[in-house]
């Protein structure tokens, strides 16, 4: 799965699990980001399989990261960055890495009104 691919299908359970459980509460919510804000110092992780939490967090903790939330049910990561850190370069360093199945900086996102 490309990039931009995990990325839709994170924002659309993102949506499910914020905006409804159900696969047509998903499918009904559009994401757009709001002006491109991202959320500061905050980036979404998620760890491949296998990848024990004591080496996740030495991953993050080499770029002052820490877990503050996870999404259990796709096992997505909100990591928390010290205020002077460049999170789209952390993202983007964490994607390179072996160990993580993805990185994006955490985005404000809103939910279309159903018709």
């Amino acid at each position: 799965m490309n990039r931009v691919s995990a990325a839709c299908v994170l924002a659309a359970a993102l949506c499910g699990l914020l905006f409804g459980s159900s696969p047509a509460a998903a499918q009904s919510c559009v994401h757009r980001p709001l002006q491109e804000k991202h959320l500061q110092g905050r980036v979404l992780v998620q760890p491949r399989p296998g990848l024990s939490l004591e080496d996740f967090d030495r991953i993050l903790k080499a770029h002052g990261g820490r877990r503050v939330q996870v999404i259990k049910q796709i096992n997505v990561h909100v990591i928390e960055l010290p205020p002077e850190a460049n999170a789209a370069a952390v993202a983007e360093t964490l994607r390179k890495n072996p160990d993580i199945e993805f990185a994006e900086i955490d985005r404000a996102v809103e939910r279309a009104i159903s018709k």
